[in-house]
């Protein structure tokens, strides 16, 4: 039997590779993608971003991990030709993407969020340590909650003129690790199915944006300014979304959030939004 890969060279990813890293995604090969708002293959031009190449030109295994321009690390990618051992694979381009960010970021900070158990399993062995978990939370209109709504508040729909202030709120209400850059906000914006704003006297005093999936709506993002909340403008911001999607026909919606994050679970409950049984590491890694 051929030792695929046996004298495969590992070095850095360069633009001329997107051809073949789609390929290599779309074929069932991503043990992970990180969960944030640019595709995968934004990344590439940006370090470290790692391939194993075999002798032939063929990429095996492709990983990701550089920053955003907030500072941040998180594992982008990592992705097997499918038949190449996984264990191998990681074990060839991990070394030189941690050595890499040593060399140049000393104390940085390696995130991901292990919805893999396979990955998580590797991950942990390479000395990944568990910091939070993630919960995922589903809400269905036959079984919906409807709590008291104050009517005050303006609800508008957000535009990219907001997104300045929205930054603003957004690194307020969120530790650190859970913050999006501004760049990251307009990009949500394009993605979104809706967007929306909540003001109290002309000021945005809070957020949402949601996308919509397969299964039905998720919401991918919620906030209230700190020194606003408790004063219904997340129930506000929750009601007036729940409604636009069933007014689309869409009855059902999901959304994840830190099991430790309890003003945002009391939230979700009070529309009726259950927990589900799976429940999923962020990991970390520090260089």
């Amino acid at each position: 039997m051929v030792d695929l890969g046996q004298y495969s060279t590992i070095r850095q990813a360069r633009k001329s590779d997107e051809y073949q890293l789609k390929r290599l995604l779309q074929r069932k090969a991503t043990l992970h993608r990180h969960l944030g708002w640019h595709p995968s293959l934004f990344w590439l031009g940006k370090q470290p971003f790692f391939v194993q190449e075999d002798t032939d030109g063929t990429i095996l295994s492709a990983l990701a991990c550089p920053a955003d321009d907030a500072g941040l690390i998180w594992l982008r990618l990592f992705a097997v030709l499918p038949g190449y051992p996984v264990q191998r694979a990681w074990q060839r381009l991990w070394e030189p993407a941690r050595d890499w960010l040593a060399a140049h970021g000393s104390g940085s900070e390696v995130n991901t969020l292990a919805t893999n158990p396979e990955l998580e399993s590797i991950l942990t062995r390479s000395g990944f340590s568990e910091i939070s978990r993630v919960v995922s939370l589903s809400w269905d209109v036959t079984s919906a909650s409807w709590p008291s709504v104050r009517e005050d508040p303006i609800i508008r729909e957000m535009t990219l003129e907001d997104i300045s202030e929205v930054s603003r709120i957004d690194q307020a209400a969120f530790q650190p690790l859970w913050q999006n850059t501004p760049d990251q906000l307009r990009a949500a914006l394009g993605e979104a199915f809706y967007a929306s704003i909540v003001l109290v006297d002309g000021l945005v005093r809070g957020y949402q944006i949601s996308t919509l999936n397969p299964q039905g709506g998720h919401l991918a993002r919620l906030a209230v300014e700190p020194g606003m909340q408790g004063q219904g403008l997340g129930v506000r911001l929750l009601d007036d979304l729940l409604e636009r999607l069933t007014a689309e026909g869409i009855v059902e919606v999901s959304v994840n959030t830190q099991m430790d994050n309890h003003s945002s679970l009391a939230l979700y409950r009070k529309f009726g939004f259950l927990i589900q049984e799976d429940s999923y590491p962020v990991l970390r890694y520090r260089v």
